[in-house]
């Protein structure tokens, strides 16, 4: 599976032009992924209107489509290994997730970067056993 990585709008002007919240940390637009990510002590802000819903999965497929998680440039810089981290954290709620569905199994996942001088996304599309690609090109990403 290839993961794609290219520049991505800054979030928090765009997030300020719709009336949302300004992300400043890690930030998601579904609260499935939120409260996963505060189950594992990482804190996650919701960054969507209130009231605004997104869909996470399709009921009739064995795929879990995910949101876009926004990684504010302060968090990173404290803790540059934080993108693996969430990866592994959604991966263990995916594994579960999918327990017992027979056939093949896909995720796509975007991460959002802000860095100093531009956003990146990486975004992926694939099997959940080749999210190997995922983590080394986060840790590429991450970067300065």
């Amino acid at each position: 599976m290839v993961v794609e990585v290219s520049e991505f709008i800054n979030v928090r002007e765009r997030a300020t032009a719709l009336g949302c919240k300004i992300p400043t940390e890690v930030a998601s637009e579904a609260s499935t992924v939120q409260k996963i990510l505060r189950e594992a002590n990482i804190p996650a802000a919701r960054i969507e209107k209130y009231g605004s819903r997104f869909r996470t999965y399709n009921p009739k497929s064995a795929e879990w489509i995910g949101p876009a998680i926004f990684i504010g440039a302060n968090l990173l810089s404290q803790n540059p290994d934080l993108p693996k981290i969430i990866l592994d954290t959604l991966l263990e709620y995916l594994n579960g997730h999918f327990r017992g569905l027979v056939g093949n199994k896909r995720a796509k996942i975007r991460f959002v970067i802000e860095k100093k001088s531009v956003n990146v996304k990486a975004d992926y599309d694939g099997p959940l056993e080749g999210t190997s690609e995922l983590y080394d090109t986060l840790e590429e990403v991450s970067k300065d």
